[in-house]
């Protein structure tokens, strides 16, 4: 049985998993991106979605001259937004029965935890920036 989608819905989000691999380094990095679909159908929002996902993919050279490749791996979730876009709408929910205690005060994070007020921070991972965009904003640095 399928889930319930009112006729008037135009909105999916949709979570894009993709996977980073530099070569000359054994760890990878994985996104998961949360993007909107607006579709007219779960079916249409799956093939956006996957559309989407599909040319996210890519193959570059890092500032390192090593090959950097991004593949979609698929979807982890796809999702109908219910009500319309607008401040305080709600996107997604999830409902987990019998939650202790103290794992629903860990799941409450103070505002300086939040991601969109931490400092930023030096990456531990593979370096999979593109060496086009780093050698155009030198350029654009060495001007000034």
């Amino acid at each position: 049985m399928m889930a319930h989608i009112p006729e008037n819905v135009e909105w999916y989000l949709a979570e894009l998993i993709l996977e980073i691999s530099v070569s000359g380094d054994e760890r990878n990095v994985v996104h998961k991106n949360l993007m909107l679909i607006k579709a007219s159908s779960p079916d249409e929002a799956y093939a956006k979605a996957i559309q989407l996902g599909k040319q996210e993919e890519d193959v570059y050279e890092n500032p390192s001259h090593r090959r950097v490749r991004t593949v979609f791996r698929g979807l982890s979730k796809l999702n109908v937004i219910y009500e319309p876009l607008e401040d305080g709408a709600e996107l997604l929910f999830e409902e987990i029965v019998g939650v202790p205690e103290q794992d629903v005060r860990g799941w409450v994070l103070p505002k300086a935890s939040l991601a969109v007020f931490r400092p930023i921070t030096s990456k531990s991972g593979p370096d999979y920036s593109a060496k086009e965009i780093v050698d155009q904003a030198e350029r654009i640095r060495s001007r000034f």
